[in-house]
């Protein structure tokens, strides 16, 4: 028996399976909470969670983890120095390189080639050196881009040979990232890759030792931003690549639990719902690149639209006295209580007060989650960490026991930002156990909250489950619409204007304009994942008009798509015609590892297909695949008219060779 071991670190859960290779099927899940201060620890109570299992029989361990899109988002990460060569600063610091972009080592040097891959300036070998020996030790590792590297990489190479005689630290060059042309992206991308090796190194090798610890000796495999899944070894290399893999991990399990080719997968998760569309079982990809803590990189991920709706997003009442279902994430008060049991009590004498203000949440509580030993803290936040201690209080008796005037007065905001304290509230969570279909926490403290929100609203206590309940069911419908839309123009899509809001409310079946019906109707089926779907869904498909589709084990389909993923590795080429005022030149392919020009077509495509499908090939094994992999070459011919007079014949602008070596790990095909 082949087993495999599937992991996936997600904002609020850490979700592990045991999937069989030979038959396919799930033998063992199990779940934890995340533990954001050291994810590993997450990890390995998830891995206990699963129950006995022969150690021996695990082949393959996958996981997908956060790490590398939070620690962009977070401006977190390891010492690194950017290296440009053939930049103007004036540039990047019109594109945002400057003050706020967080690699400080930005060193310029002079080179580079243009479009066509001819050199612009040579190479500044001097300044080169001297900036390597400057920054040896004070960095962690190096990222190097250079104007015009993906056509001509010679500089880049040069640059990357240097960094490793001199320096010997972890080093990436553009040209091996991205094919793009965008020299700003490729920059952006090989600053966070360099700031990233040490960071997902280290993650990597406790996970690695947490399997240990447990008599895993299988190899490790990661999920990267497109779904697809490459070997430890790569990850620290190009750990870049792994932005966005939880999401995109969530997309490979749907596609491979429900066997649907095509369909708009829904993950509902804790802290965010991730909307994207499958076609032939494979994510659209984004081709711009991702984007990621407001920086856009030249990463292919998986085209996902994400939402701050999830099961841990905070209900509150605003300033006018409504409800609202806000994308801040909280500690639900039912998953709190179940440690704590004294809030129970303190939710019943919050329930016997006339609550008056809409500035704090009436049955919000604080936590304390870290010492704050580096922090510059104020009078009020000093005072408020030594009334915590380590158990929760809520921010009424908290304002009360600190002599306030008021809860909002408690100014708790930078503490819960630098993740000091963490808030407790009502969440969609809580309301789940309120009415029942959800038991995993307490559900005494989700009924009292609920209570309260009721009789603020006037309404009775089954109202309010019901209401809060439409709430979340037309948020996603509403997102799922989005998605839909702008995935046919192309841009982002939102129903502020009047006649927006009027017509999709109608879609909604809010009876408003009685002589209006407006009805959808989905054409591709919608496939829901995550713990709280069957909840939700059936409704949100009844609305839209959807076949829905929730598969077995929905619960965990971001672990199972780590495990099962494939390994996908491509190669994009082009092959440029010059042209002079008397005719074709030469054709010149840009490879990853040269420029060579050919007088001939077929020559020149012969060469580029034959390079590109061994760079595929070299790629996905050294990603972890083994010996049986296909390799599929595709030519893609951009072509012009001539204008009348200049002939009857079209004429090559660019041919396009890209080469996919498609393969799974090695250990699988044994």
């Amino acid at each position: 028996m082949n087993l495999g071991l599937g992991i996936d670190t997600g904002g609020t859960y850490t979700d592990s399976v045991i999937i069989d290779f030979d038959s396919g099927r799930v033998l063992a899940k199990a779940k934890a909470l995340t533990t954001r201060y050291d994810l590993s620890v997450g990890i390995a109570n998830s891995i206990d969670n699963l129950g006995e299992f022969d150690a021996s029989k695990i082949k393959l361990v996958s996981a997908s983890t956060t790490l590398a899109t939070n620690s962009i988002v977070e401006g977190k990460g390891a010492r690194a120095c950017l290296i440009g060569i053939g930049y103007d600063k004036d540039t990047l610091y019109n594109y945002g390189l400057g003050d706020s972009f967080p690699i400080k080592e930005v060193r310029l040097i002079n080179g580079g080639h243009d479009i066509q891959g001819h050199e612009i300036k040579p190479l500044d070998i001097e300044s080169l050196q001297k900036s390597i020996l400057e920054t040896k030790g004070v960095v962690d590792a190096y990222g190097i881009s250079a104007y015009g590297g993906v056509r001509n990489p010679s500089h880049e190479i040069k640059a990357r040979e240097m960094v490793k005689e001199l320096a010997g630290l972890p080093v990436i060059c553009g040209h091996e990232l991205t094919s793009s042309l965008n020299s700003i992206r490729r920059a952006i991308t090989v600053a966070f890759n360099a700031r990233l090796v040490p960071v997902i190194k280290e993650l990597l090798t406790s996970i690695k030792d947490v399997l240990h610890d447990r008599g895993i000796k299988a190899p490790l495999m990661v999920v990267k931003g497109d779904g697809h899944i490459v070997s430890d070894e790569f990850a620290m290399e190009r750990p870049v690549e792994t932005i966005l893999s939880g999401p995109a991990a969530s997309i490979t399990g749907a596609s491979y639990l429900s066997s649907a080719k095509t369909g708009i997968v829904v993950d509902m998760g804790g802290t965010t719902t991730d909307i994207a569309i499958i076609r032939d079982g494979i994510p659209d990809v984004r081709l711009e690149g991702a984007m990621v803590g407001g920086w856009r990189t030249s990463i292919r991920a998986a085209d996902i639209h994400t939402s701050g709706l999830g099961g841990d997003s905070h209900i509150t009442i605003d300033r006018s006295g409504k409800i609202n279902l806000t994308p801040k994430r909280v500690i639900p008060l039912s998953l709190a209580s179940a440690n704590y049991e004294e809030m129970i009590d303190e939710l019943e004498r919050l329930a016997q007060r006339e609550w008056t203000t809409y500035l704090v949440g009436p049955t919000d509580f604080l936590i304390r989650m870290k010492e704050a030993n580096h922090y510059a803290l104020s009078d009020n936040e000093k005072a408020i960490l030594d009334m915590l201690g380590d158990r929760p209080k809520s921010s009424y008796s908290l304002s009360v026991d600190l002599d306030l005037l008021h809860p909002a007065l408690l100014n708790t905001t930078s503490l819960e930002e630098h993740g000091i304290l963490a808030r407790i509230g009502l969440t969609p969570t809580d309301i789940l156990h309120a009415e029942g279909t959800y038991s995993k926490w307490n559900s005494e403290s989700a009924r009292i909250a609920s209570e309260i929100y009721a009789r603020h609203l006037g309404i009775g206590y089954k109202e309010f489950i019901s209401y809060m309940k439409e709430k979340v069911i037309d948020k996603l419908s509403t997102e799922i619409l989005s998605k839909i839309i702008a995935d046919e123009i192309d841009t982002d899509v939102n129903f502020d204007s009047k006649l927006c809001s009027i017509l999709l409310e109608k879609i909604l079946g809010k009876s408003i304009v009685p002589n209006l019906e407006l009805k959808t109707s989905v054409k591709i089926p919608i496939i829901a994942i995550g713990a709280p779907v069957s909840s939700y869904f059936p409704k949100v498909a009844s609305q839209l008009g959807a076949e829905l589709i929730i598969p077995e084990h929905a619960e965990v389909a971001n672990a199972i798509g780590a495990i099962t993923g494939s390994i996908i590795e491509t190669v994009d080429i082009l092959i440029d015609p010059i042209y002079s005022p008397a005719g074709l030149v030469c054709y010149t392919v840009h490879t990853p590892i040269d420029k060579v020009d050919f007088k001939d077509l077929p020559s020149a495509v012969a060469y580029a297909e034959k390079v590109a499908g061994n760079l595929a090939r070299e790629r996905a094994i050294q990603a972890g695949a083994g010996k049986q992999l296909d390799v599929r070459i595709q030519r893609t011919d951009e072509t012009a008219t001539p204008a009348e007079g200049y002939g009857n014949t079209d004429f090559l602008l660019s041919s396009h060779i890209k080469a996919t070596a498609i393969g799974k790990p090695d250990i699988i095909e044994q």
